[in-house]
């Protein structure tokens, strides 16, 4: 097989209704238009990204994985390789607007009720945060399936939503069956299983890009909102090692994958090595870094094989980054 090497790809945007020209702060040369989100890494039939660097310059990221299989994924992945699909999806959204009040099923609902799609369990990093600005995550004490159905119906929805304030660099783990959305005044890295599912309870009474009311889909959220979730508050990071000038803390960990968040201070290299169990995604979300000879900058990931060995990541000047993998 050929050498593998850490890839980068060409974006693929959204023009989802909520979005804004905030992207355009990252130094991307956007479309004209709204621009929701920008799928960095994306191997889904409502969008794939193309290969941008060496060799596979050009090839979908679906076509390299149905190639490489394992090889990129990683063992730990059976699941996905089992549906011949890649495991995760990273994105960068801007939340010009609110999004809408929703909420993902597990695998098992979505394989049952949606094909051969996934669930999905995800993660979000704020890399920005307007003064004020908030999220909405689970449900407010009090709040039953019952009346969350009548208060529908109502349109009165607002005080079954639990709001949660947000700042720049908070991270929050969103596992399936959360009641959530994104409010106004937020961009915000995500890292999710490789999935589109979404259920809609609430879209603020507005249009879609077509002028009429975007699909709300109550039944199927109130089959999987776990309203045990109740008023939660963020977590604190964990912090797993510090040496060397490199800072490790743990974000989320969960079945699907692990988010660490690293910061190397100048001149520090970090050692990994792809063994064969689990792809890893590095992205710089402050200053820079070489992983390996590939220079990356904020914001920017790139995707390590799973069969790469071992590599570096090293920054001169100093740099935060978010790893991603799924090692046992």
């Amino acid at each position: 097989m050929a050498k593998l090497y850490p890839l980068l790809f060409s974006p693929v945007y959204k023009d989802y209704p909520w979005g804004g020209r905030n992207l355009g702060k990252l130094g991307r040369d956007l479309p004209e238009g709204i621009v929701a989100e920008s799928w960095e890494i994306a191997g889904h039939n409502s969008g794939t990204t193309t290969v941008s660097n060496g060799k596979y310059a050009g090839k979908l990221l679906t076509d390299l994985y149905l190639d490489l299989g394992a090889d990129l994924a990683g063992s730990n992945y059976a699941w996905a390789l089992e549906r011949d699909r890649f495991p995760l999806l990273i994105k960068i959204l801007d939340a010009n607007k609110p999004l809408s009040v929703q909420v993902h099923p597990n695998d098992a609902y979505a394989l049952k009720n949606e094909g051969n799609e996934l669930g999905k369990t995800e993660m979000w990093v704020v890399l920005n945060a307007r003064p004020g600005a908030e999220i909405i995550l689970g449900v407010t004490r009090g709040t039953t399936p019952q009346n969350f159905r009548e208060a529908i119906t109502d349109g009165n929805l607002e005080p079954h939503l639990h709001h949660v304030p947000v700042r720049t660099g908070d991270h929050i783990c969103v596992p399936a069956g959360s009641l959530h959305a994104i409010m106004d005044g937020l961009l915000i890295a995500e890292i999710q299983q490789n999935s589109n599912t979404t259920y809609r309870v609430y879209d603020w009474n507005r249009a879609g890009n077509d002028g009429k009311p975007r699909p709300l889909h109550v039944d199927q959220a109130l089959d999987v909102i776990n309203f045990a979730q109740v008023e939660p508050e963020l977590c604190p990071p964990e912090l797993l090692s510090e040496a060397g000038g490199i800072s490790r803390w743990l974000l989320c960990q969960n079945e699907y994958f692990t988010v660490e968040r690293i910061t190397l201070k100048p001149g520090a290299v970090f050692v990994g090595n792809c063994a064969g169990d689990s792809l890893e995604i590095w992205g710089v979300i402050d200053g820079s870094a070489a992983v390996n000879d590939l220079s990356i900058n904020a914001v920017q990931f790139t995707l390590l094989p799973a069969t790469l060995g071992v590599f570096t990541v090293r920054s001169e000047e100093g740099a935060t980054l978010l790893r991603t993998h799924h090692h046992s």
